[in-house]
C-alpha cells in the first residue's frame, strides 16, 4: 500500500495568484525559494508548520480554512473511476 500523501494545491495556487499574483512572492513571503514551492506543489516535500501559519497569514486563510487549502488530498484518475463504478454497481442492484 502507498502511504506516500499526495495534496492537491489547485485552491491554495489560486489563492496565491488572487492575492500576491505569484508563487515566487508567496515564497518570498514565508521565507522560501521559489524551488522549494515548486517541489511542494509537486508533491516532492511537504510545508512545515512555520510555512503554513505564515501562509496562512500572508494569504488571509481563516484557521478552519486551512485543511481546505494545505490539505486537500490528491484523488486519481482511476480512483475517480473506481468511486463511479461502485456508485453505478449500488443503482443496479436496487
Amino acid at each position: 500500500m502507498n502511504t506516500v500523501k499526495e495534496y492537491d494545491y489547485r485552491k491554495l495556487r489560486g489563492r496565491i495568484k488572487e492575492k500576491l499574483g505569484t508563487e515566487r512572492k508567496f515564497a518570498d513571503k514565508i521565507g522560501r525559494t521559489q524551488n522549494y514551492i515548486s517541489k511542494v506543489f509537486k508533491n516532492g516535500t511537504y510545508f512545515t508548520q512555520k510555512d503554513i501559519s505564515i501562509g496562512a497569514e500572508v494569504l488571509d486563510i481563516s484557521v478552519d480554512k486551512i485543511g481546505l487549502y494545505f490539505f486537500t488530498k490528491k484523488v486519481h484518475k482511476n480512483e475517480t473511476t473506481k468511486l463511479k463504478e461502485e456508485r453505478t454497481g449500488d443503482r443496479n442492484e436496487n
